[in-house]
């Protein structure tokens, strides 16, 4: 798992896949392919053409537990990243 975030900002939910998909290629640029993406079980995120869009791209596609309560961790960052903002 990497340390580092990145917050890309969506006009809807339903642009996700495409944010995504930007968001991949400025990385896979400078770093390394993106093997594993952590998301929670949003309806973006659950779409058919988000899960197809993993699958084509060889990307493991992991959920996050259901409650923020299991989930501290990206909660106490999106936390961060809301007071930053």
């Amino acid at each position: 798992m990497s340390p580092y975030i990145w917050a890309v900002l969506l006009d809807t939910k339903a642009t996700a896949t495409n944010g995504t998909k930007r968001r991949q290629a400025v990385t896979e640029e400078c770093v390394h392919k993106l093997q594993v993406l952590c998301t929670d079980n949003g309806d973006e995120f659950t779409a058919t053409e988000f899960m197809a869009y993993c699958a084509n791209e060889g990307i493991q596609h992991h959920f996050t537990p259901y409650t923020s309560e299991q989930n501290g961790i990206v909660e106490r960052r999106n936390q961060m990243v809301v007071a930053t903002a």
